[in-house]
């Protein structure tokens, strides 16, 4: 907040622009719409498009354009609390007692895989306003 960019955005390619308001235009849709509608496109034109930017591309590069990041915190699985400020260290719930990472997941690979919420400071957001 206290030193916003004050050059430019940088030149977008037509595959970006594209992957953009393909992105808003499904704004309603799920990711597997998205990467449906961006696979049929790769199919229809071949080459001409391989450079079109997946869900998650287009996420990083709208975050890279307008300074909007989300922070990801670790949650319970049944949406009962997150695993930050006085719970950071808590390797299970403290209402259900589920344990923070899925424990099949976890003994198989090694994986701490876990639900997550996202949150968006309201700040940058203002900013870009």
């Amino acid at each position: 907040l206290r030193n916003p960019p004050h050059e430019p955005a940088p030149a977008l390619s037509p595959l970006e622009k594209h992957s953009i308001r393909t992105f808003f235009a499904l704004k309603h849709s799920s990711r597997a719409a998205f990467e449906a509608v961006r696979s049929s496109k790769n199919l229809t034109w071949g080459d001409s498009a391989k450079d079109l930017l997946h869900y998650d591309g287009v996420e990083k590069l709208m975050a890279k354009l307008t300074g909007i990041y989300s922070i990801k915190h670790d949650m319970c699985w049944d949406t009962c609390l997150a695993f930050t400020g006085p719970f950071k260290n808590d390797m299970r719930c403290t209402q259900c007692r589920r344990h923070q990472y899925d424990q099949r997941i976890l003994r198989k690979t090694g994986q701490r895989v876990s639900r997550q919420f996202h949150t968006i400071l309201l700040g940058p957001l203002l900013q870009v306003l």
